[in-house]
């Protein structure tokens, strides 16, 4: 048996119990935060921002009070291009921290977002690359969650 004095076996108390303090104060943080498997995904318009005019390769998507019309003119209809506009609106993506090595230089397509009150456009390029969509904006490098194709006209 360990022959201690009182003064001994007093330390060996405090520090099994800091030791258990801290053991258990690390323990539930890691038992309840998924922080490593979650993906945190946003939007890649901003939210607070209205759309006044959407500018694709071939054609323009304007504002006109609460409908939406192209120009030059094509055959989709003002409820088709407002429910694009929603789509873009909505569209989530996931951060990225850089450019995957099998990009292109130049973008695949560019789409340019007009805001009221602003004076520059919010330009996405987006970038095809091995089946992933990746879009370079204003506000960083995003990868799309959902199939962007059909929202460009």
């Amino acid at each position: 048996m360990i022959r201690l004095s009182r003064a001994g076996w007093n330390n060996i108390l405090i520090f099994s119990s800091l030791i258990m303090i801290f053991l258990f104060n690390g323990l539930h943080l890691k038992i309840f935060s998924n922080d490593d498997d979650a993906i945190e995904l946003s939007y890649l318009l901003p939210a607070d921002q209205m759309i006044l005019t959407v500018d694709f390769a071939n054609l323009s998507v304007e504002r006109i009070g609460r409908s939406w019309r192209t120009v030059p003119e094509s055959n989709h209809s003002s409820e088709h291009l407002h429910n694009i506009i929603q789509q873009w609106q909505q569209l989530e993506v996931q951060s990225l921290h850089e450019m995957p090595a099998a990009a292109n230089q130049y973008p695949d397509r560019v789409v340019s977002f007009w805001f009221a009150g602003q004076q520059t456009a919010f330009v996405v390029q987006i970038f095809f690359v091995q089946g992933r969509t990746v879009m370079q904006t204003p506000n960083g490098l995003f990868q799309s969650t959902q199939a962007i194709e059909p929202l460009i006209l």
